[in-house]
């Protein structure tokens, strides 16, 4: 998608994209509603909430829906974050480059209120598009050191 003629999203229309968060909230409420014209509008909102799955990663919407099944950790990692901003948490774990690249297939728009870098996705790529060292180098350092500690201090 390129960036002219990406669409812009408020936070409240990627929340309502939760993975169906929303919609078993609603299909609680259904069953408890007393009379008809309570039903009639839980029905309602029922049918205009959508079940989809859109997460914000770096001020960009990607629509993750087809992917869930796909992702090594679980659609469950995913979900957890549906509908919210994700960077915190995908920025946590280590991702590849190739799970950068793949992420772009989903991107479907940005949110309104974003004024950053265009693809801070991409900020662990070099301008050659290989992987920066610093984001290999830096895991493999701490896990060396974590190594190190437990061989000599943990036991």
């Amino acid at each position: 998608m390129s960036n002219a003629t990406i669409k812009t999203y408020s936070i409240e229309e990627v929340r309502k994209h939760d993975g169906g968060k929303k919609l078993a909230e609603l299909k609680k409420k259904l069953a408890a509603a007393k009379s008809d014209s309570e039903k009639a509008a839980i029905q309602k909102e029922i049918s205009e909430t959508p079940s989809d799955v859109w997460i914000i990663l770096h001020g960009f919407i990607y629509n993750v829906t087809s992917y869930l099944s796909h992702h090594p950790g679980g659609p469950e990692q995913i979900l957890g974050v549906a509908g919210d901003d994700a960077t915190q948490a995908f920025e946590e774990i280590y991702h590849s480059v190739s799970a950068r690249k793949t992420l772009k297939e989903f991107k479907i728009g940005k949110l309104d209120t974003w004024d950053g870098p265009d693809d801070l996705i991409d900020t662990t790529l070099g301008s050659d598009g290989k992987t920066n060292v610093l984001v290999t180098l830096v895991p493999a350092l701490l896990a060396i050191l974590a190594a190190v500690y437990y061989y000599y201090f943990a036991q």
